[in-house]
């Protein structure tokens, strides 16, 4: 008799806060590269056929994006869904071939299009789009979210990923996320 109760204040709990994140229209925010996808392959194939220092977004945006691997973290995604919350994504990548990386979210993340950010200013996103917490990688990411008045969880890194730049866990007092640096 108690276990039955127990379970059915859970389902009641789950209830509330599932309408209530619905109703008050909550997100959760991911950053993109290295936090939900392991993007490496991508920028080091983009690196072969286009050896310069300059970034060709035409590629990284386009077809190079089937290089790329899903971090476990990625199982976040539908964890938020399942409370309610609707989950988006804000990356620093340019809005160059824009239409294709966003169906790639879709198809390989089940985030919708329209909510797939691409800019430079994460906070204001961040902040629009009544963010809860916002997941992320880099310093920039955790530093962007705590601007914007939003919790950050650091994911991170892979640790076979060479780039150390802009990525010291823990340095903004934020929470860091135990066995979110492998990829699959």
């Amino acid at each position: 008799m108690l276990k039955k109760l127990f379970f059915f204040i859970l389902l009641i709990a789950y209830v509330i806060a599932f309408a209530a994140n619905k109703l008050l229209d909550k997100s959760v925010g991911f950053d993109y590269d290295m936090t939900l996808a392991y993007s490496r392959p991508t920028f080091e194939a983009e690196k072969k056929e286009e050896p310069s220092e300059r970034i060709d977004w035409t590629l990284v945006n386009g077809r190079l994006l089937s290089a790329e691997k899903r971090k476990r973290a990625a199982w976040l995604v539908p964890l938020s869904k399942i409370f309610g919350y609707t989950p988006i994504v804000v990356t620093a990548r340019p809005e160059i071939k824009g239409a294709l990386f966003r169906a790639h979210v879709q198809r390989v993340y089940g985030i919708k299009p329209e909510d797939v950010y691409m800019t430079r200013d994460k906070s204001a996103v961040l902040a629009k789009r009544n963010v809860t917490v916002f997941f992320g990688d880099s310093d920039g990411d955790i530093t962007e979210a705590q601007e914007a008045g939003i919790r950050a969880i650091r994911i991170r890194r892979a640790d076979d990923d060479p780039y150390k730049e802009n990525y010291n866990p823990g340095k903004y007092g934020e929470f860091v996320l135990p066995f979110s640096a492998d990829h699959d």
